[in-house]
Order: C-alpha cells, then sequence, then structure tokens
C-alpha cells in the first residue's frame, strides 16, 4: 500500500468518528431542550399516586367491585360493615352522617343501598318488582326512615336515600340454596345500577352458614301438640262439627281449619280433621269423619300459662258435644299426667326458641315457621 493510499484511509477514519461525536452532541442538545419545552407546571392528578402530606397510602383491598359495577361499600353513613374505598369516603365527607341500625335481621340475608340523592319511593318499588318478583323465599323491601332511626317497610309516597332488599333465608319449606341466594344479591346489584346506589351486604358465605345453622335450630323447635277427638259410636257429620266449633267460639280459617284466636287475633290453636279432607264451607256439608284433632302449632302459639288447660277443656266440652272422646295418638285418655308433660314440653321449647333469640307467635317465629 502506497503512503497516498494509507493517508487518506487515516483522513477517512478521523471524518467518520467527528461525525459520530457530532451526532452524538446534536442529539443530546435537542432532548435537553424538549424536555424544558414539554416539562409539566403541576402534578398530573391522573397518575400521580403519591399520598397527600399527612394521608396514608391508599389501600387497594379495600373496595370490592361487582360485575353489575356496584361497589360493595358503605360510604356515608356510620354502619358496620366493608371499608370505604377513597371515592366512597369522598362521597361521605359531602353527606350528613347518621347512625343507621345494622342491616342483618335474624332470617333474612339483606343488600343495603345508599341511594345518591333521595328518591321517589315509587321508582323504587316498580324497579324492584321488575327484579325481585320471581323468588320462592319471602322478599321485601324496606328504607331506613331517618325520624325514627328505624327501618321500615316502603310505601308510596315515601322520599327514600337509604334502602334494603331482604330474602327469608328459612322457612318450613327448607333452607335457600346458594344459587337462589346468589340470584338474589345479582338481583339487588341490577337494581343498585337502575337506582345510582352503592350497594353493602352480609356476604353469601356468611349466610349461607348462618342459614343452615338456622334451618337446623327450626328443625329442633318445630313441634305440634295434638289432642285427639274420636268417635265412641257413629261418625261426626260436618254440621255436627260446624255446630260444636261454634259453641267453643272458634272460627273456619282458610287453611281448613277452625280456629281459637286471642285478644290479638291470633291462633292459639286449631281444629282440623284427621281424614284425608280438610274443612271448608263446601266439605262440611257432607262431611263424614270418625275422629278430629285439636293441636297447638306450638313455635306459632303465643306462650300462656293457661294454654295447655284451655286446650284440654276445649277439647272435653267438644266432645261431649259431638259424642266422642279425648285422647292420645295411643288412644289412651288424657290424663293430668299426660298434661304435665306437655306442659313441660312446651316450656323446653319456649326456652330454646328464647336463646335463639325468637318469642313463640311473634312476628319473626310467624315467618320462620310459615
Amino acid at each position: 500500500m502506497s503512503d497516498l493510499q494509507t493517508a487518506l484511509l487515516a483522513l477517512g477514519a478521523v471524518i467518520i468518528v467527528t461525525v459520530f461525536l457530532y451526532n452524538k452532541w446534536q442529539e443530546k442538545r435537542y432532548q435537553k431542550s424538549a424536555e424544558r419545552s414539554f416539562a409539566p407546571k403541576h402534578d398530573d392528578v391522573l397518575v400521580d399516586v403519591r399520598p397527600l402530606q399527612g394521608e396514608p397510602p391508599a389501600d387497594h383491598n379495600v373496595a370490592v367491585t361487582t360485575a353489575a359495577g356496584a361497589a360493595r361499600i358503605e360510604p356515608q353513613y356510620e354502619e358496620p360493615g366493608p371499608g370505604l374505598s377513597r371515592e366512597a369516603e369522598s362521597e361521605a365527607e359531602r353527606q350528613p352522617r347518621m347512625e343507621v341500625p345494622t342491616s342483618i335481621t335474624p332470617i333474612d340475608y339483606c343488600v343495603t343501598l345508599y341511594l345518591q340523592s333521595e328518591t321517589d319511593s315509587s321508582k323504587v318499588i316498580e324497579t324492584a318488582v321488575k327484579l325481585l318478583s320471581d323468588f320462592n323465599k319471602w322478599v321485601h323491601v324496606d328504607m331506613f326512615d331517618s325520624e325514627s332511626s328505624a327501618w321500615r317497610s316502603i310505601e308510596h309516597g315515601d322520599i327514600c336515600r337509604i334502602i334494603r332488599g331482604c330474602v327469608q333465608l328459612v322457612d318450613r319449606r327448607g333452607c335457600i340454596d346458594a344459587a337462589q341466594l346468589a340470584r338474589f344479591d345479582g338481583a339487588m346489584r341490577g337494581l343498585a345500577v337502575r337506582l345510582d346506589a352503592l350497594a353493602s351486604e352480609e356476604g353469601i358465605s356468611e349466610a349461607l352458614i348462618r342459614a343452615k345453622d338456622l334451618d337446623q335450630f327450626s328443625t329442633d323447635v318445630d313441634i305440634k301438640v295434638g289432642l285427639n277427638v274420636i268417635s265412641t259410636d257413629r261418625p261426626f257429620s260436618g254440621r255436627q262439627l260446624l255446630a260444636a266449633a261454634a259453641t267453643a267460639g272458634m272460627e273456619l280459617g282458610a287453611d281448613g281449619g277452625f280456629h281459637k284466636r286471642d285478644e290479638s287475633a291470633r291462633s292459639q290453636y286449631c281444629l282440623t280433621n284427621l281424614g284425608d279432607v280438610a274443612f271448608s264451607e263446601a266439605t262440611l256439608e257432607t262431611l263424614s269423619t270418625r275422629a278430629v284433632t285439636f293441636e297447638v302449632d306450638v313455635p306459632r302459639a303465643k306462650p300462656s300459662p293457661e294454654l295447655v288447660s284451655n286446650l284440654f277443656g276445649t277439647a272435653v266440652k267438644f266432645a261431649a258435644e259431638v259424642g266422642g272422646q279425648v285422647v292420645d295418638d295411643n288412644h289412651l285418655a288424657i290424663g293430668e299426667k299426660a298434661l304435665s308433660s306437655i306442659r313441660v314440653q312446651l316450656d323446653e321449647t319456649y326456652r330454646k326458641m328464647q336463646e335463639h333469640g325468637f318469642s313463640a307467635g311473634e312476628s319473626l317465629a310467624l315467618r320462620l315457621f310459615s
């Protein structure tokens, strides 16, 4: 290689290095210029997640959002339940604080809705009927009355801010199943969306556990005490039974039995046919039967010290009028020993019910044992 070629190669290498260094310098220069031009003049509220001074970091596990878009939180009011999201805390600061009684009732699963503004009850009722009308358990909607600081049934003409929908967990047909409870919960989520409300509930798994315990308890105390009246000669006619029931102050009910009612019009005990045909105005015209029974539906009857004595006294008088005899299920005559045993059984049942927060004959017991 000649000296000229070597010199040209060296010159070319110098030029290449110079151009590369110049380009790098230009790149840094323009980068700094762009950063100065586009630098933010204030914090970006959409992306800045740093906590404010004196504010703890946000707990991202607090708010749980359902598929329907309703957050399972309790925003404005001081009621035990899940924690509040940042959005709900801001809403709470704009709303008056008040004490709200717990949404959990002994025999219901309830979802509480906190409406964003006062709403006419007609809209609430109309929407609720569309979403909550197809369940095989009793469903009801309540509203929180701020004047009385208590829950009550919602009525047309009310102005609502806090409402709750409840489905009964247990009745005499059995316990609600998980699918039915989940469907009710979903319907309440839909109601929350329609009413622009935030929702809070007990939790389905907890409610199912409570339902099973309640079902077991109700099975243990769901008893009936009966005194039979059997014919000693010819069968009882329907006309005889109707006249004797009227003398005993008993009224025919839609359930096919004659009822003895207390001063509150609640059934103390009833008279039913031990045959296949229930009592009615039509069947009593031609009915013929050899046995009837006086029966106390224990959980539904209001306790009374005289209940057993009154039951037995009515049965004896009734038997005398129709030409029958009072006996137990084994066709043995009823004596004081048997009556004492019945009283003990009733007292034990009432005690168990009280321990679980139920009073025989009161509204909750009437619903549970329906």
